[in-house]
Order: C-alpha cells, then sequence, then structure tokens
C-alpha cells in the first residue's frame, strides 16, 4: 500500500478548487471575465461545474477550475489574497479537492 501512495506522488497531479463567489449588490458577473481571470491565474474554469443562485439581491456562482500546470498554478492561498481585492467579490469560499 506504501508503494501506491509513493507513485501517487510521483505522478503529475492537477489541482483542482471549488470556488464559491458571492458578488456585491448591483455587480453583474461576467461568464468571459471569469474564464480570462482563471485563466490567467494557471487554472481551467470547468463550464459543466456551474451553478448561480440569487439571493438577497447578491448573485452566488460555484464552480470548479483545474490547475493546467501545478508548477504554474496560484495556491489556494494566494487565490484568496487577490479575491479579498476584488472590487466584485462580496464573499467567497475555496475548497480544494484531491483528484
Amino acid at each position: 500500500m506504501s508503494l501506491l501512495r509513493g507513485f501517487e506522488r510521483w505522478l503529475p497531479g492537477r489541482n483542482t478548487v471549488d470556488l464559491v463567489l458571492t458578488f456585491k449588490v448591483g455587480y453583474q458577473p461576467s461568464i468571459d471575465e471569469i474564464v480570462a481571470i482563471a485563466r490567467a491565474r494557471g487554472y481551467r474554469f470547468i463550464h459543466d461545474s456551474l451553478t448561480i443562485a440569487y439571493a438577497d439581491n447578491r448573485t452566488e456562482w460555484r464552480f470548479a477550475a483545474i490547475a493546467l500546470e501545478r508548477s504554474r498554478a496560484l495556491s489556494p492561498a494566494l487565490l484568496a489574497n487577490e479575491l479579498s481585492k476584488s472590487e466584485g467579490v462580496e464573499k467567497y469560499s475555496i475548497t480544494q479537492v484531491r483528484n
């Protein structure tokens, strides 16, 4: 069993993150903008994973993004730092998914 774990670590894995973005009142997110932002940070937006909800005048998007290359993708901590500075994002949640 330990041999399999060692082999798993040797294989090139891809980081996947699940994101929940709650946008500020009145902000209208653009799918093209989100896709471009994800790509610029080393992730590919998974279109089939998108779920959109609306409550209390706020839009919430839930989606997954997969790292294009493990070494070039931003870590969840750095993603959080950037989201904290974003104009349109009121709240966010990042969950790293193990592939």
